[in-house]
């Protein structure tokens, strides 16, 4: 350790009460305890990937920077090319999360589910826009500005993996992968149209991902249909038992009440789209039923305790919280240091009130808030569990809006909240950890609208199966854009 420790202030910060002796002795102890810390610093051989900037034909800003990550076998996904968010480490390539603080760093390994990607013969081509450290989920915050909509590109395309959703439009992109700690995966999916999969937690791994809360972060998979959604699936979970096909005569649905609450900003015409479709799929032949889960209505603050404490915990301990299982990203915490020295007055209105909420708890709480938010997290999880006992999945909308227009008005605090506003129904599933997908399934005056199934923990290609039943029956609604590029849709 080359510099001398300030004891006095950091005792003054702990409130420990040193005495003016006591703290001038410590600074020499300290030293002497600090000073043989040593870590390996050998850095890793980089790897070599061509990268090229986003082209201006995409109209939607989904792509960042165009990428060759070449498969390294022939597999399940040969064939399949596929975008990643840019919270996502393909190494040899910039890794930003859509923000300021992270503008020239470059990961030196692949993350896990890039890994499992090229080893099962999956080409990736692109990286995706995002919101600014995936802190919104409207789509508007990105460092590179905001994703759009390819059904209205007056309007936002949703995050934080607007960027995801919206590649599916453009050429040469077949799946896409997110990431979802509240709904980022599922919300863009909604505004977008498109397939949205956050599969049971710790199913996908995080592995060289840079999030937020561990409880919280799942990795997310869209794409224009279920086939390849659950291809992607299979090739980065692991082996995992085969789907039975289910008839939707044979389909049991509890349609979720309080997810039509108005006190979640559920709008009368999403409520309207959700009842038209339950009368589709009772003509189906699927049975629906109302079931309650008042906890519902009860969830976001135990979301937003563990997501705005995460928050602080990654800026303050850059991206390697302790007890992790999982391998350890030294240069990722350099590169946020170095970013938050020079540039953190350029964060996102919804990252600095994150990071300043998460301060908060931690002064005057010291983890006690973020712990009684861990404890509750088991009973919600098991109220899920009771709902899903008679009915092989729950049905709600995925969002209680259609996606909104791009606008940069308003005040610092309409702002935030119309950036979080979005995940009034999806955020309970991170929290709980079941498997939850939006389908394009309902309209709303010509924009699309998600209905999300919600299946039983660890029984994602259950759900997957149900899903595709109905995917079979219904077909997707509304039709795609003629101004999009969705070879293979099923309209």
């Amino acid at each position: 350790m080359t510099a001398p420790v300030d004891v006095a202030r950091l005792a003054a910060r702990l409130g420990l009460g040193l005495a003016e002796d006591d703290a001038a002795q410590l600074v020499d102890l300290l030293g002497e305890l600090l000073s043989p810390l040593r870590y390996d610093a050998t850095p890793t051989p980089p790897v070599r990937r061509t990268t090229a900037a986003a082209p201006a034909g995409d109209p939607y800003n989904a792509v960042v920077r165009w990428c060759e990550a070449a498969p390294s076998a022939d597999g399940a996904l040969s064939g399949v090319r596929l975008s990643v968010k840019d919270s996502v480490s393909v190494a040899g390539v910039p890794l930003t999360c859509g923000s300021a603080l992270l503008q020239g760093y470059v990961p030196e390994r692949d993350s896990a589910v890039t890994e499992r990607i090229l080893r099962a013969g999956g080409t990736i081509v692109a990286i995706t826009n995002m919101d600014d450290l995936a802190a919104s989920a409207d789509g508007s915050t990105s460092v590179y500005g905001p994703t759009l909509n390819p059904f209205d590109p007056a309007r936002l395309a949703g995050g934080s993996s607007g960027g995801a959703a919206a590649s599916l439009f453009l050429g040469g992109v077949d799946a896409a992968i997110g990431t979802d700690q509240g709904g980022s995966a599922r919300v863009p999916a909604s505004w977008c149209g498109v397939v949205g999969l956050k599969p049971t937690r710790g199913l996908i791994p995080y592995d060289g991902i840079v999030g937020t809360d561990r409880l919280l972060d799942h990795v997310g998979i869209l794409g224009r249909d279920l086939s390849t959604v659950s291809r992607v699936l299979a090739a980065t979970a692991g082996p995992r038992p085969a789907a039975v096909s289910t008839p939707v005569g044979d389909v049991r649905l509890g349609l979720l009440r309080e997810s039509l609450s108005p006190g979640l900003g559920v709008e009368p015409a999403v409520v309207a789209a959700i009842e038209q479709l339950v009368a589709r799929l009772q003509q189906a032949g699927a049975r629906v039923e109302h079931v309650s889960v008042p906890v519902h209505l009860q969830t976001a603050e135990v979301e937003a305790a563990l997501s705005v404490e995460g928050m602080r915990a990654l800026l303050s301990g850059g991206g390697n919280a302790p007890g992790w299982q999982s391998r350890s990203w030294p240069t990722l915490a350099s590169a946020l240091e170095a970013g938050i020295g020079a540039r953190a007055a350029r964060l996102s209105p919804h990252v600095k009130t994150a990071a300043l909420m998460g301060a908060v708890l931690e002064e005057r709480f010291r983890g006690e808030h973020y712990a009684h938010a861990r404890r509750r997290c088991a009973g919600i999880a098991e109220d899920y569990d009771r709902a899903l006992r008679d009915v092989d999945a729950l049905l709600l909308p995925a969002t209680p809006t259609t996606a909104q227009p791009h606008s940069a008005g308003g005040s610092l605090e309409d702002v935030v909240l119309r950036g979080w506003a979005p995940m009034a129904n999806t955020a309970q599933f991170n929290v709980s950890g079941h498997p939850a997908i939006s389908l394009p399934l309902c309209e709303v005056a010509g924009l699309p609208l998600g209905a999300m199934l919600v299946g039983r923990r660890d029984e994602d290609e259950r759900l997957l199966a149900i899903a595709s039943s109905i995917e079979q029956t219904l077909g997707w609604s509304p039709a795609p854009p003629d101004h999009g590029r969705m070879e293979g849709r099923n309209a």
